[in-house]
């Protein structure tokens, strides 16, 4: 795959990759730093194709990523959610992100949204 990432199906959403880094909890005391990626194929028959596109040119997580996960929505819809330790790093990341997703839009007749976001501890609840 790439490296030092390990994939490993998931439970409830099947086909899409649950991506960690060994050794790295993602939850933290204070603040997360997420980057959340969305995309609407206007053609849901092109879903499969993208991720067999992704999965051959997706390119290694970019510095400060903590956790990667994928989330199928619909046929038609999917969500990525990126976990990084630092606002520094999500800023540094977002733009190349956003390229990407771009390049995935324009393949596959989709509609793509990004946005940050950063937790609120204080309405936290569970793991």
């Amino acid at each position: 795959c790439h490296g030092h990432l390990r994939f490993m199906p998931a439970d409830s959403v099947v086909g899409l990759p649950v991506v960690g880094l060994p050794g790295v909890s993602f939850m933290s005391q204070n603040h997360e730093f997420c980057a959340f990626l969305s995309i609407r194929y206007l053609n849901p028959l092109l879903m499969g194709s993208a991720h067999d596109w992704i999965a051959d040119n997706m390119p290694p997580p970019p510095p400060g990523v903590v956790r990667i996960r994928s989330f199928h929505i619909a046929p038609d819809r999917g969500m990525t959610i990126v976990w990084f330790d630092s606002q520094e790093h999500l800023d540094g990341a977002f733009p190349h992100m956003k390229t990407f997703q771009q390049q995935l839009a324009e393949r596959f007749e989709a509609r793509v949204e990004a946005q940050k976001g950063i937790t609120s501890p204080e309405s936290d609840f569970g793991d």
